[in-house]
């Protein structure tokens, strides 16, 4: 809360047991704290997967948040961010030690990119949204790295950062699926 004059929206759900959790929190929750803000501006952080609601649950659920923050009586505006970094990030964790092990897992995808930005970057950007951004707003952000990262950037990255090397290992879009399901099957016991 900047004053009392901005409220910002930062919770979200981006892990869920079933696709109708993404929607309870994410546009629900927002649209909830939409409406308890009243006059005050509103900031929601959002996700650069909501320009692509078909893509998946949580991008229709960011998508769903935004459109419940836009259609508020009061101000608002909206900031989409990239896979975010930095410390106390879990996501990337993950990524890291299987490099640690020696293995760097990309999608078995020709061109695969994503854009990443981190944490301290992203603070920033949302004061400079706080205190520049016109209301009304969908804005995106990101490091400023043109074209964004390929994986082979983002191995070598995190071999750097280890001191060790890893074996580049393309994974098909079944295997991916196949090991986000045992994951979700794990987390659910």
């Amino acid at each position: 809360v900047d004053g009392a004059d901005t409220v910002l929206h930062a919770a979200a759900l981006i892990k869920a047991r079933h696709a109708d959790q993404f929607m309870a929190i994410n546009r629900d929750g927002t649209a909830r704290l939409s409406a308890a803000a009243g006059a005050a501006r509103l900031l929601l952080l959002s996700s650069l997967a909501a320009r692509e609601p078909q893509l998946s649950a949580y991008a229709a659920s960011k998508r769903s948040a935004e459109e419940a923050v836009a259609s508020r009586a009061g101000p608002w505006l909206a900031v989409r961010a990239p896979a975010v970094y930095g410390p106390g990030d879990r996501e990337t964790l993950a990524y890291f030690r299987a490099v640690a092990r020696g293995l760097a897992p990309r999608p078995a995808v020709a061109g695969a990119r994503l854009s990443l930005i981190h944490v301290e970057d992203l603070a920033e950007a949302l004061a400079l949204a706080v205190e520049r951004a016109a209301d009304g707003s969908i804005y995106e952000i990101d490091d400023g790295r043109e074209g964004g990262y390929g994986y082979r950037d983002m191995h070598r990255a995190a071999a750097a950062a280890l001191g060790r090397t890893a074996w580049s290992i393309a994974v098909p879009r079944i295997v991916m699926a196949g090991v986000a399901r045992l994951n979700q099957l794990g987390h659910r016991l």
